[in-house]
């Protein structure tokens, strides 16, 4: 199902101030091509604001996509965990897929001789 209403808000400073309300929900940020981010928040506009500004830990993948718009649904904290997935599984948001794949995927074994040779580096940087 998609987001209730069809109505998309400018993903900017003006946008988000005037139309982002400060309850919980759940909202998504795309661009004219596809879905970026969607995720659920128990304040819709500081969760915007912190995407915009760069204060979130998604905020560098998502700019980097060129967010022009946000669209939410307010709803209580119960139901958003269900939402937010139903929203995910049926948009499939370029971000919300780069989170899975990087969580699925088995960490990487730390190469040693790597890490001395760059602390080597930063050491006779310093110097």
């Amino acid at each position: 199902m998609p987001f209730h209403s069809n109505a998309g808000y400018e993903f900017s400073e003006t946008g988000i101030s005037v139309y982002a309300p400060l309850v919980p929900g759940v909202y998504g940020i795309y661009n004219g091509t596809e879905w970026i981010y969607v995720d659920e928040t128990q304040d819709i506009k500081t969760r915007l604001y912190a995407h915009f500004h760069g204060k979130s830990d998604q905020s560098a993948r998502i700019m980097a996509q060129w967010p022009a718009y946000f669209i939410f649904e307010k709803c209580d904290s119960r139901s958003e965990p269900a939402r937010k997935t139903e929203l995910i599984q049926e948009h499939h948001p370029c971000c919300n897929r780069a989170l899975v794949q990087c969580c699925l995927l088995p960490p990487e074994p730390v190469n040693e001789a790597c890490f001395e040779r760059s602390e080597a580096i930063v050491i006779s940087n310093a110097l």
